[in-house]
């Protein structure tokens, strides 16, 4: 298991993510966003054909978000927006706020970590870290998934935050000198509803350069 160089800033960024749990609650975060996010482009999925016993995925028409590099893209749905209150550190962020839906996209450079560490490392130092920020913390257990071609892990995260049970969809992913965390959350009562929405958002998520 891999150990962390950097342990402090680790936490404050796992805290800062948690903590945008507020915002269901009517307290935004900073208003002072990262800087990163572009003007939106309009792009349609493309509908999956699936002759399974499986539920079909439905297309969806969405808009893909870009940093300003262009180097990392998320596709949201329509009557989502772009929200750069959600949190100064991601890099991507967007909601619909009259649902109460949110997702943010946020970097970890790997040299804050040691020089073996995994992506397991990665995900179950994030699961360690959270229960510093929330309270009556239930973590779900991480499944395999894949966002584009990249192996990614996923898991359900429930827990109050500023006196609001909020509920969230973790997905942690790497490539390049990076580890990736998409998070996509509620409150815990609409969870349920949204969560086929939130998992096809995130993995939505590209990595276009590095």
């Amino acid at each position: 298991m891999g150990n962390l160089v950097n342990y402090k800033k680790i936490s404050m960024l796992l805290a800062a993510c948690m903590l945008t749990g507020a915002i269901l609650s009517g307290c935004s975060s900073d208003k002072e966003s990262a800087g990163k996010d572009a003007s939106p482009k309009k792009e349609e999925l493309s509908k999956k054909d699936d002759t399974s016993k499986e539920t079909k995925e439905t297309e969806i028409k969405g808009t893909a978000l870009k940093n300003d590099n262009e180097s990392l893209q998320l596709t949201i749905p329509d009557g989502w927006v772009q929200d750069k209150e959600l949190n100064p550190l991601a890099v991507l962020s967007a909601s619909k706020r009259s649902d109460e839906k949110y997702i943010m996209v946020i970097p970890y450079n790997k040299k804050d970590f040691s020089e073996n560490s995994k992506l397991d490392d990665f995900a179950n130092t994030i699961k360690q870290n959270i229960g510093a920020t929330a309270k009556n913390l239930v973590v779900g257990t991480a499944s395999d998934t894949k966002v584009g071609d990249l192996p990614a892990k996923q898991v359900d995260i429930s827990g109050e935050v500023n006196g609001v049970k909020a509920k969230y969809l973790m997905t942690y992913l790497e490539k390049g000198d990076h580890f990736y965390q998409i998070a996509a959350w509620t409150t815990e009562s609409k969870f349920d509803q949204y969560k086929d929405e939130f998992k096809q958002v995130s993995e939505s998520f590209r990595v276009l350069k590095g």
